[in-house]
């Protein structure tokens, strides 16, 4: 199935978006009873994101469908434009895609869904960054964008740490460039908080949804076998991409290194996002789908064994595909 997808052909976009609604099917086939926790949902942005893309469950059904194939294209964009595989193909588009429906109740649009439109864009600025003639103000995008992801969702707040340890590694050490990447990351938070200084709020604003995620923490979805799945599906492909790492960097040149490196660097660091976030819902491990997904890319495009790349992908397809469509299989 794959090989449709090597290329980045016009019209293969179309096989993108026909892939994204063999699986978007299910979403306008049973109701999602997550919408109804999100009106509650503590965070400063949510809010009006709410009023605008998630109120009804159409309206959030069909935001949900466009800010996932946005992303698609975004990340496949990336990676093509700094050029981190051999070949310009739609691969990447499709793994996000496709990991996006590996648990069954995270496919509608939420807070982490819509941050991961600028944890995007922060990637894309951090990889920028690594050319040297760059002006200053894509390390600033790369704080300030991760602080709207972070008024967002608070746990997008660990990616700081992220951004920190990849600068490192992918620019010279330039005390400067820290300053400025935490004064992009504090600057929302400086201006929403002026906001409430403004209106009296200030104090209350900081306690209900900022420190409020940093209390005990609040499982609000079930262990079961679906969730050992979903842990199991993302531990492989992090699996899969650190045994083929040698691979992944074979003939590339240093710059493209140091970003792979950077994409490695990310899932970990955003394990700790589960110590910054109060209500933890299954949609929260879309957070770590950004760097799943070109991971999971990065590791099919540089196996030489076609058999074992179709085999692969053919297994996640099929996992992805039982998870959503269970309730059709089973009746």
């Amino acid at each position: 199935m794959l090989q449709f997808f090597r290329n980045n052909n016009f019209f293969t976009s179309f096989l993108v978006i026909l892939y994204f609604t063999f699986f978007s099917i299910n979403i306008w086939l049973y109701p999602n009873d997550n919408l109804l926790k999100l009106e509650a949902f503590p965070s400063t942005l949510s809010n009006l994101f709410f009023n605008l893309f998630i109120d009804t469950p159409f309206k959030n059904k069909l935001w949900y469908s466009i800010f996932l194939l946005l992303q698609a294209f975004l990340i496949n964009g990336i990676i093509s434009y700094f050029k981190l595989t051999k070949r310009q193909t739609y691969i990447t588009a499709i793994c996000f895609i496709m990991i996006h429906f590996s648990y069954h109740d995270i496919d509608l649009t939420t807070p982490v869904l819509i941050a991961n439109t600028l944890l995007l864009w922060s990637i894309f600025n951090l990889f920028a960054s690594s050319d040297n003639r760059i002006s200053l103000g894509k390390v600033f995008n790369v704080g300030f964008s991760i602080g709207i992801a972070a008024l967002l969702y608070n746990g997008n707040a660990v990616f700081i740490v992220w951004a920190l340890f990849s600068l490192y590694i992918i620019r010279a050490f330039n005390p400067q460039e820290y300053i400025l990447l935490i004064f992009g990351f504090c600057l929302p938070f400086y201006f929403i908080g002026t906001y409430h200084f403004l209106n009296n709020n200030l104090e209350l604003w900081i306690q209900q949804e900022i420190l409020v995620h940093y209390n005990n923490m609040n499982t609000q979805f079930h262990v079961d076998n679906q969730l050992y799945l979903l842990i199991g599906i993302m531990i492989s492909i992090y699996f899969l991409a650190l045994v083929n790492m040698q691979n992944i960097y074979y003939k590339t040149t240093a710059r493209k290194k140091k970003n792979i490196t950077a994409i490695y660097l990310m899932p970990a660091i955003g394990l700790f996002s589960f110590f910054v976030q109060k209500d933890l819902n299954s949609y929260h491990f879309i957070s770590f789908f950004v760097p799943l997904g070109i991971l999971l890319s990065l590791s099919l495009q540089s196996l030489r064994s076609n058999a074992l790349i179709e085999g692969i992908h053919f297994i996640l397809f099929m996992l992805c595909f039982g998870i959503q469509f269970q309730s059709l299989i089973y009746n």
